[in-house]
């Protein structure tokens, strides 16, 4: 079992960065994916993390999972819980740079491609699964 939740503690998202392999971006907000025994669980294991802000566009830093661990499942239902929560900010729009997210990644949660970066349209339906 899992849980997705915003990372309200800087420290902790720094940390949860470090676990990542990921650049830690001060300015950001992030979520993170974390593996839990019992939906009481605080202290668990990292999954991954999307760094994303929203100063003019909307754009996701990064979506990585822990270096240690196989969670491409669950690394996407993070990725999808933080696209709803920009699309209920009202958001119409979300970019992504194709550095630092997995294009397998960006394909499963919608995004196209363009030369450096990905593009969702927040107002256009979705569908799981491969493109």
């Amino acid at each position: 079992m899992f849980k997705v939740s915003a990372v309200e503690v800087k420290e902790s998202q720094k940390n949860i960065c470090r676990i990542c392999g990921t650049e830690y971006i001060p300015d950001s907000f992030a979520y993170a994916a974390i593996d839990i025994a019992s939906p009481d669980d605080t202290d668990g294991e990292v999954i991954g993390i999307c760094q994303f802000s929203f100063t003019g566009k909307c754009i996701i830093h990064c979506l990585a999972p822990a270096m240690d661990r196989e969670s491409d499942e669950a690394v996407l239902i993070l990725g999808f819980s933080v696209l709803e929560f920009l699309r209920r900010c009202g958001f119409s729009e979300v970019s992504a740079n194709t550095a630092n997210i997995k294009k397998e990644y960006a394909l499963r949660l919608g995004f196209r491609q363009t030369d450096d970066k990905y593009i969702l349209d927040l107002t256009a339906g979705r569908a799981c699964g491969g493109h």
